[in-house]
C-alpha cells in the first residue's frame, strides 16, 4: 500500500472532511474518523518520524486492530489509517444480557490473542474499556498507537494485567458489582489470581457456580448476577 502525501495540514483536513462518514472520538494521540471507504483515519495531534509509526504493519491478530498505513506532510507522519472494527465501546455498553459462560469463552479468545502478541515482544499501554469494542460475538481492542515493540521480551503477565485487572481493565468494569460486595466471596486479591486472568472461561464458570451455590438461584447472565446481589444486599 503506497504512502499518502499531502502538501499541508489544511489539505489533509479538507480531504478528511470530504470523505468523513462518522466522528469516532479523540484520544491522547489524535482524533479518529470513519471514512467513506470503510477505513478509519487517526489525525494526529503532533507529527512523527515514519520509522516510529507503523511497528506492527502486517501483523494480523483477530482481537487487535493495528495501524497499517501512514499519511505524510513534508516527510512527517500526521495521520495513520487502519481497518474499521465492529462493535460498541464497552465503556458505553456493558453486556449485561450476555450468557455468563459465553462471555467467559469470548474473553478467553481475547486473552489467547494477548498472549500471542506478547510473545512477539509487544507491550500494551494505555488500555481502558473505551478502547475495547464488543459486538455480541467477540471483543476487539482498538487504539494501539502507543504500544511498544521490544523484540526478545515476553510481556504476557504485564499485558494480561493491563487489560484484565488494571484500574481501567475489563474485570473491574464488568464485575464492579461483585468487587464492591463485601457479602460475596470475590475480592480484589481473588480475581487478580493469574490463572483467572489468563483463563477467564474458567473464572466465569467458578463465578457462576459460587453465585448459585451461595444464593440458591440460577444465574445465566451478568444481569442475573447483579440483580441477585442487589436483592440480597437490601
Amino acid at each position: 500500500m503506497e504512502k499518502m502525501e499531502f502538501k499541508s495540514r489544511k489539505e489533509l483536513e479538507d480531504y478528511i472532511s470530504k470523505h468523513q462518514v462518522k466522528y469516532l472520538g479523540t484520544g491522547i494521540d489524535g482524533k479518529c474518523i470513519l471514512l467513506d471507504n470503510g477505513r478509519v483515519i487517526k489525525l494526529l495531534h503532533n507529527s512523527y518520524d515514519s520509522k516510529y509509526t507503523l511497528p506492527f504493519k502486517g501483523l494480523k491478530n483477530s482481537s487487535f486492530v493495528f495501524e497499517d498505513e501512514e499519511i505524510c506532510i513534508d516527510n512527517q507522519v500526521w495521520a495513520v489509517l487502519m481497518n474499521e472494527a465492529k462493535g460498541k465501546k464497552v465503556s458505553d455498553y456493558k453486556p449485561l444480557n450476555q450468557d455468563l459462560l459465553k462471555l467467559g469463552r469470548q474473553l478467553r479468545v481475547l486473552t489467547n490473542d494477548i498472549c500471542e502478541i506478547s510473545s512477539l515482544g509487544i507491550l500494551i499501554q494505555d488500555f481502558h474499556t473505551g478502547n475495547l469494542l464488543y459486538d455480541e460475538d467477540k471483543f476487539t481492542i482498538i487504539d494501539t498507537f502507543q504500544y511498544l515493540m521490544l523484540p526478545g521480551s515476553n510481556y504476557k503477565n504485564d499485558n494480561l494485567r493491563e487489560v484484565m485487572t488494571s484500574r481501567n481493565g475489563i474485570y473491574p468494569f464488568l464485575l464492579s458489582e461483585f468487587m464492591n460486595c463485601r457479602e460475596f466471596w470475590i475480592n480484589n486479591s481473588y480475581y487478580r489470581r493469574m490463572d483467572y486472568i489468563e483463563y477467564p472461561d474458567h473464572y466465569f464458570e467458578v463465578l457462576k457456580y459460587q453465585l448459585e451455590k451461595y444464593y440458591g438461584e440460577e444465574i445465566k447472565t451478568l444481569s442475573d448476577a447483579e440483580m441477585v446481589l442487589k436483592r440480597r444486599i437490601k
